[in-house]
């Protein structure tokens, strides 16, 4: 189930135990600001997110490469990101395969800090990741 990022943005709010105010004030908006944000009606969030996420997959970029996120994204943001490549995401989803190889999450969220061609294939990223292993030792 896809959530739309306004939900995403209020859940996350809630999980972190602040009200809207609390939020408006730690990121320095008011609270309207937020609210509009969480019901969907900030015409920059609902025009920029789209857009971002278009320019990704032209790119062959992740969305969270994109944007500058600094964490490894975990594989279920993976398979959800359409920025991500689409052979990783295919791998991250094939669990049989994972589990035969030995694949492990920390595995494809190495992979995805790789900058390769968005074109590679779900068994381009497995020799990729054959060649790693033998390379570390590991």
């Amino acid at each position: 189930m896809n959530v739309p990022i306004p939900a995403k943005i209020r859940q996350a709010r809630k999980l972190a135990g602040l009200t809207q105010a609390e939020l408006a004030k730690q990121v320095g908006v008011a609270q309207k600001t937020i609210s509009r944000i969480e019901s969907g009606q900030d015409e920059r969030l609902n025009a920029i997110i789209p857009l971002i996420l278009d320019i990704a997959k032209a790119t062959g970029v992740s969305f969270q490469q994109l944007i500058g996120c600094q964490s490894r994204p975990d594989v279920k943001a993976i398979i959800e990101d359409p920025g991500s490549p689409s052979g990783l995401r295919e791998l991250a989803r094939d669990n049989a395969l994972r589990e035969s190889m030995s694949v492990t999450d920390d595995d494809i969220a190495s992979l995805a800090t790789i900058n390769l061609d968005g074109r590679i294939s779900k068994n381009g990223y497995i020799q990729l990741l054959i060649a790693i292993r033998a390379v570390t030792g590991k």
